[in-house]
């Protein structure tokens, strides 16, 4: 006898094994009260094989001054940091034309997500930050803004934004900073922390 379930009829079932053939050996198959002795089943095996990533809902954050720091980049100390503390290429030298980089690996979830670097943009200079995924530029901002102040304070606090973007457990990031200002005063590139807010899965 061969049966096909409407929406909402009741059916119980047991069974001992799915074969390799999809086949499966039931020990008791009642339809609607009624026994049913011969019967077929098709087993739906279909899997995804590229499945879009949803990474976990936590935002992946990391302080600027936890990276690993090269070039002219050093930690400094500041109030306003979520941490009180930035990477900055102020040397106290007179030399403001230095550059430095920061890289971590990322250890979040694979998927996609909103990039955000906090960094201060002051009117003392035009400073760049550049963002790279696995030796690729991602992007670069000049800081040219005209905020009221010529230090890293919550007048230039700014927020740089990098929208969905892919990334794997285990890329690796690089920031690099360039500063600009002359011998007495510059925009030292400083950077904060640098956030991955995941994308909901559509």
């Amino acid at each position: 006898m061969q049966q096909c379930l409407e929406a909402g009829e009741i059916t119980t079932f047991s069974f001992i094994a799915i074969t390799e053939g999809n086949q499966i050996e039931p020990t008791d198959w009642e339809f609607n009260g009624e026994k049913v002795e011969d019967w077929d089943v098709e087993v739906n095996t279909e899997v995804d094989n590229n499945p879009t990533p949803t990474p976990s809902n936590n935002t992946y954050f990391i302080e600027a001054e936890d990276m690993n720091l090269s070039g002219g980049y050093r930690t400094e100390g500041n109030n306003f940091a979520s941490g009180r503390e930035v990477i900055s290429l102020y040397s106290g030298d007179g030399n403001n034309n230095d550059s430095g980089v920061a890289s971590f690996e990322f250890s979040g979830g694979t998927g996609y997500y909103n990039i955000i670097i906090d960094t201060f943009d002051e009117n003392d200079g035009v400073a760049q930050i550049a963002l790279e995924q696995n030796n690729s530029g991602l992007e670069t901002f000049s800081l040219g803004k005209q905020l009221g102040s010529n230090v890293a304070d919550d007048k230039t606090d700014v927020s740089l934004e990098i929208l969905d973007v892919f990334v794997s457990s285990g890329d690796w990031f690089r920031i690099e900073g360039i500063e600009d200002g002359n011998q007495w005063t510059a925009d030292h590139a400083r950077v904060d922390a640098i956030e991955f807010v995941p994308i909901e899965s559509n």
